[in-house]
C-alpha cells in the first residue's frame, strides 16, 4: 500500500505538528515581540495578497480572461499565467477527487480496513497541501494584489440585515435546537484514535457541512473535552504542518475537538481563500462569522454531552477566542446541555471597536481604510457591540476560565483582554501574561504549557 508520495504507509497518522520546533532553541529566539512585527508584515503584505491571486486562479476555471477580470493588470505580469492556470485546475481536480474518496471512505456505511482509511487521509492531505502551496507562484505580483476582494457593507446595510438580532440581543445567538451530527470511522492517530464529525450548518450560507476533527485519548477514557476554535486565516485541516500545542492535552485524557470555522478549509467558497469572506466584508463578515461559529459551538457541546459525561470547555485563539468568549456569554440563554463548563481564551479583547480602528492587523491589511470609505465610524460600529462582544457577566464560575495574553499584542489589544479578565473576575492564577505579541503569545504555548495544564486541571477536577 502506497501513499500519495513514494513510501509505505505508516500504521497510524503521523504527528504533523511543528510544536516541537518552537519548544526548543528555535522558539527561544523566535517567540519575542520582534517576531510579531515580522509575522504581521508577512501576513498582510505576502500571505494575503498571494492568497488573493491564488484564489482567483482557483476560481478561474482555467480561463485567463476570467482570471484577469478578478486581479486586473497583475495577471499580465504573471509569467506563464495561462500554463499556471491549467496546472492549478489539474491540482484542484486531484484534490477534489481525493477529498471525495476520503468522504466516501470515512463516512461510508461499513468500516473499511485501517490501511484504506490511512491511505485516504494521507492522499487527502498530500493533494490539499500541494494545492495550497501553489500560492508561491503569486509572490512576484503580490505588490499589485489587495489583501482581499473587498465588498465591505456599510452601516445601513449591516443594520438592515441584522435588524432582528439587534432588536433582541438575548436571542441573537439562538439556534441550539439539536442538529443531527454524523461521525466518521476512526483511524489511529499519534496519540489515540481520530475521527471527524459533521452536520448541516444551523446558520445558512456557511458551506454544505460544518466539520470538526476529534482527537481521542489513547485508551479511550475521556476525562474532559476541549473544543478549540481557530483564528482567522488558520486552516489546520488544509495544511500538513502547523503548531498545535493543545494536542498535548490528549495525553492527559482530554479529547480535543477542532472545528473548521465558517468560510475556512472545506467550507471556503471556490474562488476565495480561507477567511476572505470575513475580512473582505468588514464588520458584516465578522458579525456573520461569529453568529455561525457561536451557534455551531452549542451544537458541538451538545454532541459531547451525549457522547460522554466528562466536563467540556470551549476555547480559542485570536478570532477563535473572540468566538469562544461570546459562546461563554451567550450560553446563559441556552439549554443546560449546550453550556460549556470552562473556557480557554488566548489573545483576546472585549473591545472590537478598538480592534477594528486601532488594531494593527486591520490597519496593515487595509480593512480600516475600507471601513471608513464605506461610512463606518467608531460610534456606528459600537452599535453592533451586542453581536460582536461578550456581556459584562459570564454565566460560569470565573475560576474555570483561563486567559493567555501578550502585553505587546497590537491586534487584539492587551488592555482589552485585561478589561475582560477584570469584568469576569478571572482569578490571577488563571491569567497568564507574557511580554509577547499576538502571534508569539499563542505560539508561546509550545514552550510554556502552564495555561494548558491549568485548563486540564480544571477539567479533570470537575470530571
Amino acid at each position: 500500500m502506497q501513499s500519495g508520495k513514494s513510501g509505505t504507509l505508516p500504521d497510524r497518522l503521523p504527528d504533523r505538528s511543528t510544536s516541537f520546533l518552537l519548544a526548543g532553541p528555535v522558539g527561544r529566539v523566535l517567540l519575542r515581540p520582534w517576531f510579531d512585527r515580522v509575522a504581521l508584515h508577512f501576513v498582510a503584505n505576502w500571505y494575503l495578497p498571494m492568497s488573493r491571486g491564488w484564489a482567483a486562479g482557483i476560481g478561474s476555471g482555467g480561463s485567463f480572461e476570467r482570471f484577469r477580470n478578478q486581479i486586473g493588470p497583475a495577471a499580465d505580469r504573471l509569467g506563464n499565467a495561462k500554463a499556471l492556470l491549467v496546472e492549478m485546475q489539474d491540482q484542484l481536480r486531484l484534490q477534489q477527487e481525493a477529498a471525495a474518496k476520503w468522504e466516501n471512505v470515512f463516512f461510508g456505511g461499513s468500516a473499511p480496513e485501517k490501511s484504506v482509511l490511512l491511505e485516504a487521509e494521507v492522499r487527502r492531505v498530500d493533494t490539499t497541501n500541494r494545492l495550497m502551496f501553489m500560492r508561491r507562484h503569486f509572490a512576484g505580483v503580490r505588490r499589485s494584489l489587495p489583501a482581499a476582494r473587498w465588498q465591505v457593507a456599510g452601516p445601513d446595510e449591516t443594520r438592515l440585515r441584522q435588524m432582528d438580532r439587534l432588536a433582541d440581543p438575548a436571542a441573537a445567538f439562538s439556534g441550539t435546537e439539536r442538529s443531527r451530527i454524523y461521525e466518521s470511522h476512526a483511524v489511529p492517530g499519534p496519540r489515540g484514535d481520530e475521527f471527524w464529525i459533521r452536520m448541516r450548518p444551523p446558520v445558512l450560507g456557511t458551506g454544505e457541512w460544518a466539520w470538526c476533527r476529534v482527537q481521542m485519548p489513547r485508551n479511550g477514557d475521556v476525562k474532559g473535552i476541549l473544543i478549540l476554535l481557530q483564528g482567522i486565516f488558520i486552516e489546520p485541516e488544509m495544511w500538513r504542518s502547523l503548531a498545535a500545542p493543545a494536542a498535548t492535552l490528549v495525553d492527559r485524557g482530554i479529547a480535543l475537538i477542532t472545528p473548521e470555522a465558517p468560510w475556512h478549509g472545506r467550507r471556503c467558497p471556490l474562488g476565495e481563500y480561507g477567511g476572505e469572506s470575513i475580512l473582505g466584508r468588514g464588520p458584516l463578515g465578522f458579525i456573520d462569522a461569529l453568529e455561525a461559529a457561536v451557534v455551531e459551538a452549542g451544537q458541538w457541546i451538545q454532541w459531547g454531552r451525549e457522547r460522554t459525561d466528562a466536563p467540556i470547555a470551549i476555547g480559542g485563539v485570536s478570532l477563535g477566542a473572540l468566538t469562544a468568549q461570546v459562546v461563554l456569554s451567550a450560553s446563559s440563554n441556552w439549554p443546560e446541555s449546550a453550556r460549556p463548563d470552562g473556557g480557554l481564551l488566548v489573545t483576546t479583547t472585549d473591545d472590537m471597536v478598538e480592534a477594528a480602528f486601532d488594531g494593527s492587523l486591520a490597519t496593515a491589511t487595509g480593512l480600516r481604510k475600507k471601513m471608513q470609505d464605506a461610512g463606518w465610524t467608531r460610534d456606528a460600529l459600537g452599535k453592533f457591540a451586542p453581536l460582536l462582544e461578550p456581556s459584562p457577566d459570564v454565566p460560569i464560575d470565573p475560576d474555570k476560565i483561563v486567559m493567555v495574553l501578550g502585553s505587546e499584542d497590537t491586534i487584539t489589544a492587551y488592555r482589552g483582554g485585561c478589561s475582560l479578565a477584570e469584568k469576569w473576575l478571572v482569578p490571577s492564577g488563571n491569567l497568564f501574561v507574557s511580554r509577547r505579541g499576538h502571534f508569539s503569545a499563542s505560539l508561546g504555548l509550545c514552550r510554556d504549557v502552564a495555561p494548558l495544564d491549568r485548563m486540564a486541571d480544571i477539567l479533570l477536577a470537575n470530571g
